[in-house]
């Protein structure tokens, strides 16, 4: 089993929003993936901002993602968005995808990685704690329903 983690292309949007559709009740449209795809997987905001996406592959197939934003000159990088193919998770590939990014982040500069999960999203929470985050507060009914919890982890 070969796993490579690579930019975003465009021959990826298909499956990518595949995993997103079945991951998630309130997912993100595929234009955001095909803007992000054009774009070689990085795009630059107006204000300075980059937002990255990188796919992990698995013998040659999509099976995750991971979206995080990079503040232009701000210290913090928010995990936007990671998500594994129903049938590939538990395998570590959400682990290999979280632990690129937050090397990706200290490279870069920033000091603190942080992200949103929801309260009830036990297996992403035990991860993000496995990998050294820690709850930092609460954004009541981010997800509508549910609240959100904030994690952080220092670089």
């Amino acid at each position: 089993m070969v796993r490579t983690i690579r930019p975003v292309k465009l021959e990826d949007v298909a499956m990518v929003s595949e995993i997103e559709q079945t991951s998630f009740p309130d997912p993100w449209d595929r234009a955001i993936f095909e803007d992000l795809a054009s774009h070689g997987g990085t795009v630059k905001t107006p204000s300075g901002e980059s937002v990255v996406m990188r796919v992990v592959e698995e013998d040659g197939k999509v099976t995750g993602y991971v979206v995080w934003q990079q503040a232009g000159k701000g210290p913090v990088g928010t995990v936007l968005n990671i998500a594994i193919r129903r049938d590939c998770r538990r395998r570590g590939q959400g682990r290999l995808l979280m632990a690129y990014t937050v090397d990706a982040m200290r490279r870069s500069g920033l000091r603190i990685c942080s992200l949103e999960a929801r309260e009830s999203n036990t297996a992403a929470r035990l991860l993000y704690e496995s990998l050294g985050m820690t709850p930092a507060g609460r954004r009541p009914g981010y997800y509508g329903d549910e609240d959100a919890i904030i994690y952080t982890l220092v670089l």
